[in-house]
Formats: structure tokens, C-alpha cells, sequence
């Protein structure tokens, strides 16, 4: 099927809101490539991040989330509703590199008998390839955008995600709690249990970077932190937020910070997104998929899997190493 041809493409996409971060690009290629006709099937959750991106249409769909046995979300779809929201779609663009439907047989079924051309990772699309989890999440997901159009780059679609105006201006005065002079690290210390590091370790490091530098200020960024703050040595210099964020929120957050520290989680793709200098600690996670794309930064890796024989040593060498070399 030739692009010309296509009228009215549906992309499919439903996730966790860092997996929404890395799929943007390829979203934003797609979209140009349908010359702005592109309407995207998603999360309620996620719809105020795509409404800032200039596409046709945003349909949400209802499900309930379940896990899987790698604790991964999966999504009990309404089988009607979604057939629902694929009226007048005449190509479906399925962008999730792994199986996100609990009940995916029905899913199946559902894709086949709307009889509409489509393609994604999986067998049962008319036109498939393969995910390649040895590349960068980035990079996997917008295969497909190439897969569509050979032209395409994903480079020149990695900007980060678009704040409205009044939210950027409230955010980034978030530096205006700092003197003119600080520099301000952004840090994200929580996720699901196996991919975090030690609340005390962060603790130690904050401490540690604090006396070093008498300029830097931080930002936690998570919306439930496990630091207690108790333990830091200048409680001033550090601010944290006792309820959730929304999307736009976070995104303004990591917008006003010079550096970041974290997590394999949602605000480590928001930075590399940015383009702020940073590390990344992994443990169970493959740092070669879920690391950094396009931004300076550095993944600390754990030398047997696990979060805690991460050693806080390595990490305060590294993070000095990155101020130093980039302020």
C-alpha cells in the first residue's frame, strides 16, 4: 500500500508513561509522513502528553492493567470498545515492541476481521518485522517509522515534549528557590522495587555532593521519594513534592535542571530527551536498551545484576567526573 494512498492511519499506542517519552519520535515522524492525519489509539492517562503534538486525533480506549511475570503492564481490552475506536481507520500502526494485550487472542481475532491493512512487531500484522532489543529502545521503536517512510531520521524528532507555556514558566522558575549562581541536579530514586538503588546510598551521595559543592541545589523528582530527608546534611538546598506530578509537571521539572541522576525509569528518557548530562544506574535492566540515546550521560551498571551492589563510591566518582567535565 503506498503512503499517497493512505487517508486515515491509526497508531496504536499503550504503555507506561517513559515508554510514551521514547515513542515520540517515531509518532512525530509518522505524523509528518501522513502529513498530519495520523490519530493515535492510547491510555487516558497519556492523552495530555500527545494533545501538544499536533496530531489528527487522540482516541483513548478503555482497559484494565494486569502484570505479567516480568511485572510487566498488560491491558484487559473492551474487545468492542476497541473495535469501536478503529471505525474509518484504513491502516493500523501497532508501535509496542512486545505483546501489551492480556487478552491477546481476542485482540487477535479483532485485528484480522476489521479487514484494514496494518503492521507492527508481531506475525499477525499483514506487514511485520521483528523488535531488535540489542539496540536502544529509541531505536527499535522507530524502525517502524522507517519501516513506513526510508527517509526518515529519527534525530530531528528527538526534541522533548511540548509544555504548555504556562506550565514552562512555572517550573522553570523553580530555579528562583536557588541562588543565581547554583547549578541544580535533578534526581530520581523511585520505580518498581528491583530497579531501585539504596534510599540510604542517595542519602550518602547527596550528602557527599552537598559539601563539595556549596552551589548545588536538587530537585527529587520522584513522586513518592524513599529519602528521608532527616538524613541530609543542608535540608535547604534540596526540594521534593509530596504529591503526584502531573505529565506536563515532571516535563517543565526536567526542563529547568543542569543535571540528572537516577534510575532506569521515566525521568532518565525525559533527560536523555533534553539532552541534560547525566547517569544512569541499571541493574537487572539492559542499560544497552533502556540507557541513553541522546544525551551526554553515563550508565553505571551493576557488576552482578542487582540494584544494591551498585557501589556508592563509583557513583560520587562519576557523577564529580560529569560536573566537572561539562559546568
Amino acid at each position: 500500500m503506498k503512503i499517497q494512498d493512505i487517508k486515515s492511519p491509526s497508531l496504536f499506542f499503550v504503555n507506561a508513561i517513559g515508554d510514551a517519552f521514547i515513542s515520540l519520535p517515531t509518532i512525530r515522524s509518522l505524523n509528518k509522513t501522513f502529513n498530519g492525519n495520523l490519530a493515535v489509539i492510547t491510555n487516558s492517562f497519556l492523552k495530555p502528553l500527545f494533545e501538544e503534538e499536533g496530531l489528527k486525533e487522540i482516541r483513548t480506549i478503555n482497559s484494565d492493567i494486569r502484570y505479567d511475570d516480568q511485572n510487566r503492564a498488560m491491558y484487559h481490552f473492551d474487545i468492542p470498545d476497541f473495535k469501536s475506536v478503529l471505525n474509518g481507520t484504513d491502516f493500523f500502526i501497532d508501535i509496542n515492541p512486545w505483546h501489551v494485550a492480556d487478552n491477546l487472542n481476542e485482540f487477535i481475532t479483532l485485528i484480522k476481521s476489521v479487514g484494514i491493512n496494518s503492521i507492527g512487531y508481531f506475525d499477525f500484522y499483514a506487514e511485520h518485522i521483528s523488535p531488535d532489543y540489542r539496540i536502544n529502545s529509541f531505536d527499535n521503536v522507530f524502525r517502524i517509522a522507517c519501516h513506513i517512510n526510508q527517509q526518515e531520521a529519527i534525530d530531528q524528532y528527538a526534541y522533548p515534549p511540548k509544555v504548555r507555556k504556562n506550565i514552562e514558566e512555572f517550573t522553570r522558575g523553580i530555579r528562583n528557590y536557588f541562588p543565581e549562581d547554583f547549578i541544580l541536579l535533578g534526581l530520581h530514586d523511585e520505580t518498581k522495587p528491583y530497579k531501585m538503588w539504596q534510599a540510604g546510598k542517595f542519602e550518602l551521595l547527596i550528602n557527599e555532593l552537598q559539601s563539595r559543592y556549596s552551589n548545588l541545589g536538587i530537585l527529587i523528582l520522584s513522586r513518592s521519594t524513599s529519602i528521608d530527608m532527616e538524613n541530609i546534611y543542608d535540608g535547604g538546598r534540596v526540594l521534593y513534592f509530596e504529591d503526584p506530578l502531573s505529565i506536563q509537571v515532571m516535563t517543565g521539572f526536567v526542563s529547568a535542571i543542569d543535571y540528572f541522576i537516577g534510575i532506569d525509569s521515566m525521568f532518565l528518557h525525559l533527560a536523555d530527551m533534553y539532552k541534560v548530562p547525566s547517569i544512569g544506574l541499571f541493574g537487572p535492566t539492559n542499560y544497552r536498551e533502556w540507557g541513553f540515546r541522546f544525551t551526554e550521560g553515563k550508565e553505571i551498571i551493576s557488576p552482578t545484576g542487582k540494584m544494591e551492589d551498585i557501589p556508592l563510591e563509583l557513583v560520587l566518582h562519576e557523577m564529580i567526573q560529569l560536573i566537572e567535565k561539562t559546568k
